[in-house]
């Protein structure tokens, strides 16, 4: 037999939808524990049950929830691999995977996310009127499938902290040395994205700071439909202990090699942006 785990007793106040969405979360990652949940509702006798455990079942004897005992003979280990789930929850996982399936079928002939270019920026502050664009990057794939990347570093006058230089490794040497003015830098990228669709991770900050930076120049953005994955992911992982887009990648498996870096992150973003189309989240 398989040997059983802790028992852990939790006790909260929730509402109908936290507690589904805390009943499918514990379903999903139950794997050989049980689970059993009682709450409020409305009946005669003011609540119900539900419950995993294989050796239990609730009954209803003329309108009372009963838990009744079933007998089972003793299994090996390779029969236990299920042990602990519910018929509910092994439909749940059956349609889940059905889904996923599907979603594998559907991308036979197309592994990756085309029309859809991938964009991250890095500044010296958080305010688009007072602080500056020192590094834009998209990235996108060919007509072959090879990931191609733009990425250009901005000229300015400002004094790039030592703050964001120990975050980003951009200093105003590195700007004065290598920098494109702003005006070409713009220019550029607006040719790199063409008419695709644009992806970003909380896209909404890059968008306000490359708005201003045209306005600064004098003229009118690009405006291109935008998909933000950020709100795709909390909309996905509702019980994350933060959304910094490093923590989401360590979720995903994906490696940024050059974190803080507008290069860095507009790749792993757009490998996320995959993985998200792939698994039917992110709808092109």
């Amino acid at each position: 037999m398989v040997p059983r785990s802790p028992d852990w007793v939790y006790v909260g106040n929730f509402s109908a939808r936290i507690r589904e969405l805390l009943w499918e979360r514990i379903q999903e990652n139950l794997k050989t524990g049980e689970a059993t949940l009682i709450y409020s509702t409305n009946n005669e006798l003011g609540y119900t049950i539900k419950t995993t455990r294989k050796d239990k079942k609730v009954v209803d004897f003329d309108g009372l929830p009963l838990v009744k005992h079933l007998i089972f003979k003793e299994t090996s280990l390779k029969e236990e691999k299920n042990y602990g789930w519910s018929t509910a929850a092994k439909m749940h996982q059956a349609r889940r995977t059905k889904s996923k399936l599907n979603v594998h079928s559907s991308l036979s002939k197309e592994k990756y996310l085309k029309n859809v270019v991938c964009i991250d920026i890095e500044t010296t502050g958080l305010d688009p009127e007072k602080d500056e664009l020192i590094e834009i990057a998209a990235v996108r794939r060919n007509k072959t499938g090879e990931i191609i990347k733009f990425q250009r570093y901005i000229k300015i006058d400002q004094i790039v902290s030592s703050k964001i230089s120990q975050l980003t490794g951009i200093t105003n040497e590195i700007l004065n040395k290598s920098g494109s003015n702003l005006d070409n830098a713009l220019t550029d990228l607006e040719e790199f994205i063409g008419d695709n669709l644009i992806m970003g991770y909380n896209i909404r900050f890059d968008l306000e700071f490359l708005r201003f930076g045209f306005i600064k120049m004098g003229k009118k953005m690009f405006n291109n439909k935008s998909r933000d994955l950020l709100r795709l992911i909390k909309r996905k992982n509702k019980f994350m202990s933060n959304y910094h887009l490093n923590s989401v990648l360590d979720k995903y498996n994906i490696i940024n090699e050059n974190p803080h870096t507008a290069a860095g992150d507009a790749r792993a973003t757009f490998l996320l942006g995959e993985k998200l189309y792939e698994e039917g989240i992110l709808k092109i």
